[in-house]
């Protein structure tokens, strides 16, 4: 009796210690070190430029776990996604990215990509107009090549330009998708928008770019 008793008072003498926080298993976990999270970030971006998107995705959710905070995480695993063809998850991170910051022009890009590649016309438009009206983004309104996606020099304002065309050309919006490509693509075009094949013109230009 005298053991069990002598058991039970060391059983509840380490519960004392732990609640009253004589360990770390109740306490605060450490803040997350930026440098660490930061390294993790630049390696994913690593992977993802050498068209390694799992492994980006990986790498980014393993900074996500140790910093919720940081905006390119979110942006990262948005284009990975992308990538992967996962548009759902690619639009709800790039989602959280420009929810937080509408000013962020290579989370917006990437939403709209992703927003085009789904169908989903109205809000590529919508989030590639915002884009062209930020003036920080370093987007050009004019159509030409300002605006580059560092991690992929193929996404440049140009070829956003052309989704933005393309968009209104599939909402069935042709005066609006032939106003981008004179206006901003292609001012010498040969399309008419009086002719019998406009259409058909309009879309073969816009392929050809």
């Amino acid at each position: 009796m005298r053991k069990v008793c002598k058991y039970l008072t060391v059983f509840i003498g380490f519960l004392a210690f732990v609640v009253c926080g004589g360990s770390n298993i109740t306490s605060n976990p450490p803040p997350p070190d930026p440098k660490k999270v930061e390294d993790i970030i630049n390696a994913a971006w690593a992977k993802y430029e050498i068209a390694q998107y799992d492994t980006a995705i990986t790498l980014f959710n393993e900074a996500l776990r140790l910093d919720q905070s940081v905006l390119d995480i979110y942006n990262g695993l948005g284009w990975s996604y992308f990538q992967t063809h996962s548009l759902i998850n690619s639009l709800a991170n790039h989602m959280i990215a420009i929810g937080s910051d509408s000013s962020f022009a290579d989370a917006m890009v990437g939403f709209s990509v992703s927003a085009f590649e789904r169908n989903d016309y109205d809000q590529a438009i919508i989030a590639i107009i915002t884009i062209a009206r930020i003036d920080t983004s370093g987007f050009d309104i004019q159509g030409t090549d300002d605006y580059i996606f560092k991690h992929d020099s193929a996404v440049t304002a140009r070829r956003v330009r052309k989704i933005l065309a393309l968009c209104y050309f599939y909402s069935g919006n042709f005066t609006e998708s032939f106003n981008q490509l004179k206006l901003f693509l292609d001012p010498n075009t040969k399309v008419n928008p009086e002719s019998e094949t406009f259409i058909t013109d309009l879309f073969k230009a816009l392929e050809e770019i």
